[in-house]
């Protein structure tokens, strides 16, 4: 049907879609780190994993994903929120943003990686809120539910801005707050004045043995390669 959303796993170099894709990025993260198309086909060939939300064959949003190998918790650890505030505890030790991205470029992606971090969710405005059902942000989690239950890594955490309505969307969608904060990790990002956004509060989907946080939540669209 042409007005369904597509959820689509990109896989390096894609064509035209990398001046759209580049544009909704800066659309919301421009003022803190301005991404070029040439950029955005580096993360691409960096094997790490991407999905794309596709609308009449247009990209509309975005998950741009990394991968790291993270010391496990230690076995007195049992709780699974304790595990998680463990893996991101790691995460907030690497530094800020520019740490943990390679200065942005991403990759090349951990062959023996146990931890998945959701780096950023992006949806273009014009397709925020309710002009879809479900609403885009909540298909691309949905999506990537399906996807990320059939590799490997044992964890799943996001770089959440502190944001309220943000952190409770991921809530929402069945995550976990590890009330790991993580400040000025997106070093002076503060859209409208909201400084809030600066800081990170990793959030989690998922943990080892526990696959409750990546079950589908609603009706899951299977991603497809592309």
């Amino acid at each position: 049907m042409e007005d369904k959303v597509e959820y689509i796993l990109l896989n390096g170099f894609h064509g035209n879609d990398l001046n759209d894709f580049t544009n909704i990025l800066n659309e919301s993260w421009g003022s803190f780190f301005e991404t070029t198309p040439e950029i955005f086909a580096e993360r691409l060939n960096s094997g790490e994993f991407f999905l794309g939300a596709y609308y009449r064959k247009k990209p509309i949003g975005l998950l741009e994903t990394i991968s790291f190998n993270l010391k496990e918790p230690p076995a007195e650890i049992t709780s699974d929120l304790e595990k998680a505030r463990y893996i991101c505890e790691q995460i907030g030790k690497m530094g800020n943003y520019y740490n943990v991205t390679n200065g942005g470029k991403l990759g090349p992606r951990s062959k023996n990686s146990n931890t998945t971090l959701y780096l950023d969710l992006t949806v273009e405005k014009a397709h925020r809120g309710d002009k879809h059902d479900p609403p885009i942000s909540d298909g691309i989690v949905d999506a990537s539910r399906s996807f990320f239950s059939g590799i490997p890594d044992r964890y799943i955490v996001t770089y959440t801005p502190a944001f309220r309505p943000i952190m409770n969307f991921h809530l929402m969608q069945g995550a976990m707050d590890t009330k790991v904060v993580i400040k000025n990790a997106r070093p002076n990002f503060a859209p409208k004045g909201k400084t809030e956004f600066s800081d990170v509060n990793c959030m989690c989907y998922m943990v080892p043995g526990n696959p409750g946080f990546i079950a589908p939540k609603g009706k899951t669209i299977l991603p497809k390669s592309a």
